[in-house]
């Protein structure tokens, strides 16, 4: 196996099973509903892959967004940044 697929599983793991059971075992995901412990986590990588100057508070709003908004939160991302 080379080392790109060796990554590759690495992360998958980190960002799917890896991630629910962690949110499981803290309490942060206590049922599941919008957001599940690896929906948390891969919203936060991507949005810091996208912005690595984002504050963790920022990544967390987006995150939310993304929850509650589905795809459509990119543009409730620009309407706080218009608001702001």
């Amino acid at each position: 196996m080379d080392i790109l697929s060796q990554v590759a599983k690495s992360m998958q793991g980190v960002l799917t099973e890896a991630a629910d059971i962690i949110g499981r075992k803290t309490g942060f995901i206590k049922r599941l509903r919008k957001l599940s412990g690896s929906g948390f986590v891969q919203k936060l990588m991507f949005g810091w892959l996208g912005n690595p100057n984002s504050t963790v508070e920022k990544l967390c709003q987006t995150a939310a967004l993304w929850v509650l908004h589905g795809p459509r939160a990119w543009k409730c991302e620009k309407v706080l940044k218009i608001v702001a």
